[in-house]
């Protein structure tokens, strides 16, 4: 009687449902014959911030190689918000802030923006949030793995190392070398390569753990006066004895020993001191 619009007991509006509604008003009189008149009526929904942003995966990963270019782009996170206007514009944040990657606030873009460094790091996990225009927020989980590249030299622990062999030694005979290691950061770190193989035989040891073949270490021997008095292991860097060898003629061989990974080459110098043997 009052012709008060009421929303029905029960009944819920929902902007993102429906906007507006159109609706038919009929005025009646008690007269006999009873006339009436009608009207029509639109009801415009308002929207309100009563929606999260929620992103269209449920976490993100990419892979990039080490060395990759500041500003590349790797990835493209992407939420939506089902409310209307500035209530459903999203800005992007990512969290913590000390990572090597910048995101596009607007529209959602992870860019590198430090240097990546597998030996350093081989792999990242921050948040990315996103917050609507009444700072409703959803977060999600992102992991960046590096791959290596091939961009250090193996390197021997000392630049030259001596040995002492008795002339009465047979052919085949290894040098009774301490530990020598050629480590490729490439490869693995170097507190991995030192609990590697303990070379109590005299090996030239490197890590063959490797993220691509090619850079896997080996060992050679480079031509010289005395190199073939020696033959080496080209993958574990064991040396041994190819010929006989009199204190009376050479009392000291000196050998170069390298290590290349494919790409980068290192050496070391090798002195055998022939053991003296009253014969």
């Amino acid at each position: 009687t009052s012709g008060i619009v009421t929303v029905r007991n029960g009944a819920i509006l929902d902007f993102e449902v429906t906007e507006s509604y159109d609706l038919t008003v009929v005025a009646t009189d008690n007269g006999r014959p009873s006339l009436s008149s009608t009207a029509r009526l639109r009801i415009q929904v308002t929207d309100m911030n009563d929606n999260i942003p929620i992103f269209s995966l449920p976490e993100y990963s990419s892979v990039v190689c080490e060395n990759t270019p500041i500003n590349t782009t790797i990835l493209q996170v992407e939420a939506s918000d089902r409310d209307s206007g500035s209530f459903g514009e999203i800005e992007y944040y990512i969290t913590p802030t000390h990572v090597p990657f910048s995101i596009d606030p607007i529209n959602g873009r992870i860019s590198i923006n430090g240097i990546l460094d597998f030996e350093k790091m081989s792999g990242y996990f921050f948040n990315v949030s996103a917050v609507d225009g009444a700072l409703n927020r959803a977060m999600v989980l992102v992991s960046i793995r590096i791959l290596n590249d091939n961009d250090n030299a193996p390197n021997f622990l000392s630049p030259f190392y001596q040995v002492l062999l008795p002339e009465n030694a047979t052919i085949g005979t290894p040098l009774p070398l301490p530990s020598i290691l050629a480590i490729d950061a490439d490869l693995c770190e170097v507190d991995q390569c030192l609990e590697g193989e303990t070379n109590r035989t005299g090996l030239l040891t490197a890590c063959l753990e490797s993220i691509k073949s090619n850079e896997r270490v080996t060992f050679s021997i480079l031509p010289s006066p005395n190199s073939d008095f020696f033959s080496i292991n080209s993958s574990t860097g064991l040396i041994t004895l190819n010929m006989m060898i009199d204190f009376e003629n050479v009392s000291v061989y000196i050998v170069t020993i390298q290590a290349s990974d494919q790409v980068f080459t290192t050496s070391t110098v090798v002195m055998v001191y022939v053991d003296d043997i009253i014969d």
